[in-house]
């Protein structure tokens, strides 16, 4: 990983309500930890970053100008959210729903590592799916930088066993997964 730090700036217009911290928080992603004063770091991809809400967007930081098309993807921020939410309120069931963590934007995260990390999801809670993700990530995964490692392919996992998976500690996911 390049150490030059670079910043990327992106754009969200306010009637979005995006909330970084909502996002990233309510259990649809495990590779996110919040660092404080309102950074996060994750790896997206095979991307490393650190983000950050500000009044003029989301900042994100490691982050190169040419991965602009990609994270506006990732956060979906090409989706009028405040449009959704407008249709759905016409129903006032829908209404209440929509109400809800209005901040909430559905990310966009490869297939792959979502299975996975759903599979590892079942009957747990999320500080223990985030310690087994952050473990199968450090146990097979390539490592992108010192102590900063990609979720593995399945290519990486194609060939282990139940018992090679043990130290994630993920009980009976471990044949799933595999």
């Amino acid at each position: 990983m390049d150490t030059t730090t670079t910043f990327l700036q992106l754009a969200i217009p306010a009637e979005e309500n995006f909330s970084l911290a909502d996002t990233l928080d309510c259990g649809q992603c495990f590779r996110w930890e919040a660092e404080g004063d309102g950074w996060y770091r994750g790896v997206v991809s095979r991307r490393f970053c650190r983000a950050k809400q500000t009044p003029d967007g989301l900042l994100l930081e490691h982050a190169a100008e040419g991965d602009e098309p990609f994270w506006r993807s990732y956060f979906d921020l090409e989706v009028s959210y405040a449009a959704i939410r407008e249709r759905l309120c016409r129903d006032r069931r829908l209404a209440r729903a929509a109400a809800f963590a209005p901040g909430i934007r559905v990310l966009r995260q490869e297939p792959w590592e979502t299975l996975c990390s759903f599979i590892i999801s079942q009957n747990n809670n999320l500080g223990r799916i985030k310690g087994i993700v952050a473990r199968l990530c450090g146990g097979f995964g390539d490592e992108l930088s010192p102590g900063i490692h990609a979720f593995p392919r399945p290519e990486q996992l194609a060939g282990h066993t139940e018992e090679d998976l043990a130290p994630l500690r993920a009980g009976w996911r471990a044949g799933y997964l595999l």
